[in-house]
């Protein structure tokens, strides 16, 4: 036991080694091996599905255009991989990169949902056009192609909001985790080392 001086206060820190630690098991809540694997797959599905609507069909079609789906897929791998990562080893500095990567998931996948509504919105707007003797010509695909674009970006659409889902998750359980003045939880007793007067010591004394 620790000793001081008359009327001081000892702090005295309690730091269990069998018992984990409060951040960590808000952290391991949130499934990140599971929450992971389910992201890197959702990202080589999307991946997948929007390199074949790019290399096949030959239309300007807004969110293929611009290559959203396939780097938001590229993006949800890499976090996905990255809390896979983390499950395995949850230190600090991989546990804020997957915070970030996860934050930054959910706001490309919420930017390519929107450009895939507009998409789906303006579906007979995909066209193909080419200068040909001076002149701009535009072919439009027909019905048929039409509602294989249509069937697809809505597939492609559910996996985006997945996409959104896991990674908002991540991304709450991590600022659960991380998001903290102090990463060490304390126990601390105070302890109040005065001695008490005793009545018939002082008593005593002044009798003598």
């Amino acid at each position: 036991m620790e000793q001081g001086a008359p009327g001081t206060i000892l702090l005295t820190q309690i730091s269990p080694p069998s018992t984990r630690p409060k951040p960590l098991e808000k952290f391991q809540r949130g499934e990140p091996l599971a929450v992971g694997v389910t992201q890197v797959l959702t990202g080589i599905q999307q991946v997948a599905f929007g390199t074949v609507l790019i290399l096949t069909f030959d239309f300007h079609y807004p969110a293929l255009h611009l290559g959203a789906v396939v780097c938001t897929g590229l993006l949800c791998v890499v976090s996905g991989s990255l809390s896979v990562a983390v499950s395995r080893n949850p230190k600090i500095p991989l546990m804020k990169m997957e915070l970030a990567l996860n934050s930054v998931s959910a706001v490309v996948a919420g930017v390519s949902i929107v450009m895939l509504c507009l998409s789906v919105m303006f579906t007979h707007n995909a066209h193909s056009c080419y200068w040909h003797q001076g002149k701009r010509n535009c072919d439009y695909p027909p019905k048929e192609v039409q509602d294989i674009l249509l069937a697809l970006s809505l597939v492609l659409m559910a996996l985006t909001l997945l996409q959104l889902c896991l990674a908002l998750t991540r991304a709450a359980f991590g600022c659960k985790a991380i998001c903290r003045d102090s990463y060490l939880d304390l126990a601390v007793i105070y302890q109040d080392t005065a001695r008490p007067t005793d009545p018939t010591c002082t008593a005593t004394s002044g009798a003598l």
